[in-house]
């Protein structure tokens, strides 16, 4: 691709079809030709999102975090007086999914965590689904 210094149109295609596979988000194109990013799917974040509250709330993270290692995203929170949940369950307050997609998310199989958190969130129990974005969002503002 990169040896006459120039990217044809199936060179550019290839190329986006291997990003596309490795970063698990599509390529839809909008009415007027753009090129658009979508998520791998839906994923049951609450919304409108929540503000965190660090002190004593439990917080357990799944999937892989575009920030770095989950023990480097879990000490941030220990840092500011949160909990680290070993699973989902009643007790916990946050559930932060990572912002590396997951193939099978595009088809809304959810990882158990996810599932669990879903079940317990339409029972009444107290737990909020987020993102890595807006999680890194309410550490660094």
């Amino acid at each position: 691709m990169l040896q006459d210094d120039a990217l044809d149109p199936d060179e550019s295609l290839e190329l986006l079809n291997i990003l596309r596979s490795f970063s698990g988000v599509g390529i839809e194109r909008s009415k007027v030709g753009e090129a658009v990013a979508i998520t791998p799917t839906d994923l049951p974040f609450n919304s409108p999102a929540p503000d965190l509250v660090w002190d004593g709330r439990m917080f357990v993270f799944t999937g892989v975090m575009a920030f770095g290692p989950r023990k480097d995203c879990q000490a941030l929170v220990e840092e500011r007086g949160g909990l680290i949940g070993g699973g989902v369950s009643k007790k916990v307050h946050y559930l932060v999914v990572g912002s590396v997609g997951n193939e099978q998310w595009r088809h809304s199989t959810y990882g158990t965590k996810i599932m669990k958190a879903v079940e317990l969130r339409e029972a009444g129990a107290s737990i909020a689904i987020v993102g890595e974005d807006h999680w890194q969002k309410m550490l660094f503002g």
